[in-house]
């Protein structure tokens, strides 16, 4: 059944995946919600009806909401998720065509994944993450919550990554390898020891 889909936030990550369910779906997106964004102004075709807290007045348009919430905003993200479940909002998920997932791997609601992104065997990627463009998560690896894994990052196999992490372009796991919630791996790190602390690493 084509949707119609709302999207909050209207910056890249919104534009983004506007335009990856333009030409590589047969949803529509009929509208931006923003809080920093004028109301009425035009993006891509695409008119920004109001903020955040207008949004439920808008329910009778649209079928499902898409979350386009940055990676410097995810423990806001992840209140915002709760938030409309409780509204009874139904929430969005885009895979785009690109991506190879195999048939063991569990994906949640409210997922992103960019192009050329590879999901292993018994790979799990919770509710409202953010895979970018040519992402390797490897077999038996767990993505939490809320997490961003910028582009070209690799994953190897037995990994766990947190709630609310960002991964950096370029990010390197070493296989059985955890991080906890609520961190930030910068771009083009290599991680071999566990991170059982919240906080930044570079």
């Amino acid at each position: 059944m084509n949707k119609k889909v709302a999207i909050l936030g209207a910056g890249v990550l919104g534009q983004h995946l506007a335009h990856f369910i333009t030409h590589y779906s047969k949803n529509k997106v009929i509208a931006f919600f923003d809080d920093s964004v004028e109301k009425n102004k035009i993006i891509e075709g695409i008119p920004v009806l109001g903020t955040k807290n207008e949004l439920s007045n808008f329910k009778n348009k649209f079928d499902e909401l898409a979350i386009a919430i940055g990676y410097k905003h995810l423990e806001k993200k992840e209140s915002l998720v709760q938030e409309f479940k409780k509204l009874k909002i139904n929430l969005y998920s885009f895979i785009h065509p690109n991506t190879i997932i195999d048939k063991s791997a569990k994906i949640g609601q409210n997922v992103i994944i960019f192009p050329g992104s590879i999901i292993g065997r018994n790979a799990i990627i919770n509710d409202s993450v953010v895979i970018h463009n040519n992402v390797v998560v490897s077999h038996d690896s767990k993505v939490g919550s809320c997490s961003f894994l910028g582009p070209n990052t690799a994953i190897a196999g037995n990994v766990s990554i947190g709630n609310s992490c960002f991964l950096g372009i370029g990010t390197i796991v070493k296989d059985n390898i955890s991080i906890t919630d609520n961190c930030i791996i910068g771009a083009g790190s290599l991680v071999i020891k566990p991170i059982l602390e919240k906080g930044t690493y570079i």
